[in-house]
């Protein structure tokens, strides 16, 4: 695999080719070191006796020096995803993007990163990238918008509870990484479930309908239950950071924000206060408030949105 760039491609399938080999043509023309995982989800439906994949989608991947094959058989979603994260770490790459089967990118891997907006190179940090959607609309309502594929520091990174929930490995309790809301410039990824057989999709369908609700609803639970357990005001923040002026206001939304204006180090938040967002700011300063929750209900849409905020 290439070494002389800093980022790879990282790829969880099972028994997929007619997908997979679409994106391993399109990772292969950017020249992009990309690292397949293979093997099915726990509970996801066994195909040809094997849980590893049998239709020739190995065989493609172990022919290509650029690519790396990686097996994780018959595990929960988040472990596959976990053992991704270790593999690109352990290679040395400092960024990897995260593809499914019936993705493909396009624009400038290159230019994707040199674009990106400073941050911390010693803290892990997810971005998003836009989705394009091509296909068609199936159990999870698939949207155009930015989604977070771009992750830095892989080596820091563990997956928890749930396939999208992304943690900092040195904090063992807390709240998952968050990214900025706006997609990054350089690469978009088009998604197009219709590249699957039918029969394919189906299992696909039928392993979200089964496990999804479930796993996002366990990790929510857990999110809720931290956000309310620390809050912050302008005294504690005086105490963490004594030597910066710090700003209380409101969003036009009515919704409460602090400001930290001069060299503040955001790690002493993130550490203690994972339930708000800590956004560092060009000037050394911070601004910080509390994250929105949306707890998804059992058909995968988001509903009844629940602000965190200080107690009455």
């Amino acid at each position: 695999m290439r070494k002389d760039v800093e980022y790879c491609s990282i790829v969880p399938f099972y028994a997929d080719r007619m997908a997979g080999h679409i994106l391993f043509k399109s990772l292969k023309e950017h020249n992009c070191p990309a690292i397949w995982c293979d093997g099915r989800f726990r509970e996801f439906q066994q195909i040809n006796g094997s849980d590893l994949s049998t239709d020739g989608l190995r065989e493609l991947i172990q022919a290509e020096d650029n690519m790396m094959l990686i097996d994780c058989p018959s595990q929960e979603s988040h472990h596959k995803w976990t053992m991704m994260f270790k593999t690109a770490g352990e290679l040395g790459y400092k960024y990897c993007f995260l593809w499914g089967c019936d993705e493909v990118p396009v624009g400038s891997f290159d230019e994707c990163i040199k674009s990106l907006p400073k941050h911390d190179p010693d803290s892990p940090r997810l971005f998003r990238l836009m989705m394009i959607e091509r296909g068609q609309q199936g159990f999870w309502k698939d949207y155009d918008g930015p989604k977070e594929r771009l992750f830095f520091r892989p080596d820091l990174i563990e997956v928890r509870g749930s396939h999208w929930a992304f943690y900092d490995k040195s904090f063992v309790d807390g709240y998952p990484l968050l990214s900025p809301p706006e997609a990054e410039k350089g690469l978009i990824f088009y998604h197009n479930n219709k590249v699957r057989t039918p029969e394919r999709d189906e299992m696909m369908s039928s392993y979200q309908k089964m496990r999804v609700p479930g796993e996002r609803q366990r990790t929510m639970d857990a999110i809720v239950a931290t956000s309310q357990n620390k809050y912050l005001d302008v005294n504690i923040l005086k105490d963490l950071y004594p030597y910066c002026q710090v700003l209380e206001g409101k969003t036009f939304e009515g919704k409460q924000f602090f400001k930290i204006e001069g060299k503040a180090d955001p790690n002493i938040l993130r550490k203690e206060y994972q339930s708000y967002v800590v956004m560092p700011l060009d000037d050394g300063g911070l601004y910080i408030r509390k994250a929105v929750i949306n707890p998804p209900n059992r058909f995968g849409t988001n509903i009844n949105p629940i602000e965190v905020t200080n107690p009455k």
